[in-house]
């Protein structure tokens, strides 16, 4: 009698403590996806994403331009040659 007592309190304490962990874990759940401080960090990563694709963008452009002036800078250098090889 006692046995069936104490694996039924057992079970009970067991149902009890598993109900108690699916509510915490739903609530927390809850919480994350649907709260304001869930939206808030979205809205950020996001601005924050924008951010580096904006200066992605604007360091292509940038060695676009260097990638130009080195080209001007071989075509003098090689103009500078060909004279100095001419007045040798």
């Amino acid at each position: 009698m006692w046995v069936f007592f104490f694996v039924s309190l057992a079970i009970v304490c067991t149902v009890w403590a598993w109900t108690r962990y699916l509510t915490a874990k739903t609530q927390a759940k809850t919480e994350l996806t649907g709260g304001e401080e869930y939206r808030g960090l979205s809205d950020e990563y996001r601005r924050l994403a924008d951010m580096a694709v904006t200066a992605q963008e604007h360091t292509e452009l940038k060695l676009g331009d260097i990638a130009v002036q080195m080209a001007q800078l071989r075509g003098q250098l090689e103009s500078v040659q060909r004279i100095l090889k001419d007045v040798e």
